[in-house]
């Protein structure tokens, strides 16, 4: 473009335009701002410090004889976390894409996956069971096998998650048999331990002795319900029992290898087969 001036003097050019000083320093790299490389470097050196601050707590727990305050606060820090972790999986349909990373893809039609993902009880029992089931693997290998250690790039919290990770799809086979045989009756892991049948002031003086007691308890619940399958009137028993003996949901579950969670749920599920209207 020129200026034309109508003196007839000759055009000279338009000089162009100085670019702004703004844009010019936005897009100037701020010498002071941390890149990638840096993001990078400074999560690296958090992720180490949380390893070792885990290895600590290992090492303390270790000559604890892996009890007391501390490990129990680690125990209900990680169930918490395995629960909610696996709940949100779950009802995102995550918990698909994450097996099958593994190498350990779920089965099941997607009037399955609905049932799973629409009935809270379901859920709630088959989270249970999950974590449950990798909790003791967790304490047996990770923990008191030493399988974890703060080398291996993992902290305790990830390496639980991870074991939560692989202990579903056991748990979900095992549900999803119950669901096709249109039964979605509780699930069972380990055998009971016979500690589970229990003795104490309560249970003498409600069953008698603890055979005697159990044996009531399931002739009970199968005049209640007789179509309820052995092994679960069996396990229904044990819990009617152990609550009989003052027992909380927790230590009815550390024996029978279950969470209190899946413990209440056996029982709440019950109920709801014995009234539908609750």
């Amino acid at each position: 473009m020129v200026q034309v001036e109508r003196s007839g003097a000759r055009p000279q050019p338009t000089p162009p335009p100085i670019p702004q000083a703004a844009p010019r320093l936005a897009a100037a790299p701020d010498p002071c701002a941390p890149d990638a490389g840096d993001a990078r470097a400074a999560a690296i050196v958090d992720g180490l410090a949380r390893r070792k601050a885990d290895q600590a707590l290992v090492d303390r727990l270790a000559a604890r004889g892996w009890s007391g305050p501390e490990y129990l606060a680690l125990e209900s820090r990680l169930l918490d976390l395995g629960r909610r972790t696996l709940h949100r999986w779950i009802v995102s349909g995550e918990i698909h894409r994450r097996c099958l990373d593994v190498g350990r893809p779920l089965k099941g039609d997607r009037a399955a996956r609905d049932a799973l993902h629409k009935r809270v009880d379901e859920r709630e029992s088959v989270v249970g069971e999950t974590v449950a089931l990798a909790w003791r693997r967790f304490r047996e290998h990770a923990l008191v096998g030493g399988d974890w250690n703060c080398d291996g790039g993992a902290t305790l919290a990830s390496y639980f998650v991870g074991a939560v990770l692989l202990a579903f799809p056991e748990v979900h086979r095992r549900w999803l048999r119950q669901y096709r045989l249109g039964e979605l009756e509780p699930l069972v892991g380990a055998e009971p331990s016979e500690s589970a049948y229990g003795t104490g002031p309560a249970a003498d003086e409600a069953f008698g002795d603890a055979e005697h007691g159990l044996a009531v308890a399931e002739g009970l619940i199968a005049r209640l319900r007789p179509d309820t399958r052995p092994q679960r009137r069996r396990v229904l028993a044990q819990i009617v029992y152990g609550r009989s003996c003052g027992l909380s949901d927790a230590e009815i579950g550390r024996l029978l290898g279950l969470s209190a969670d899946a413990v209440s749920m056996r029982m709440a599920r019950f109920r709801a087969e014995l009234d539908p209207g609750q």
